[in-house]
């Protein structure tokens, strides 16, 4: 494991892993690290809560993880690793996709 703590090149090494943990025990709004990374084909663990476990459930619910279960957390990676499935991107959140909605939703409040 490395941690690399800031990175301008974080897609870079997305890229080259095997696997990008989310382990924040705080609710994310959105889990802008679990997107990027599904969306190079990189499997993700992460504990199932806030923005984080909405987007594990929509596209990759095999790396969704109880909250602080660090026996549940060791098994998912542990089958993630040995797996020869990866994941298949990120059609939903995408940037593109969630500035339209909400624009929609903004024209929508102003008629």
């Amino acid at each position: 494991m490395t941690l690399t703590g800031n990175r301008a090149d974080i897609r870079d090494i997305f890229a080259v892993s095997d696997l990008v943990l989310s382990l924040s025990t705080k609710p994310e709004s959105f889990g802008r690290t679990v997107a990027e990374a599904l969306s190079l084909g990189v499997p993700v663990a992460g504990y199932a809560h806030g923005g984080v476990g909405e987007i594990l459930e929509a596209l990759y619910p095999q790396g969704a993880v109880p909250l602080q279960d660090t026996g549940a957390l060791r098994q998912r990676v542990e089958q993630l690793l040995s797996a020869d499935e990866r994941p298949t991107g990120n059609a939903i959140f995408r940037l593109d996709t969630m500035l339209g909605e909400t624009l929609a939703v903004y024209r929508e409040l102003c008629r």
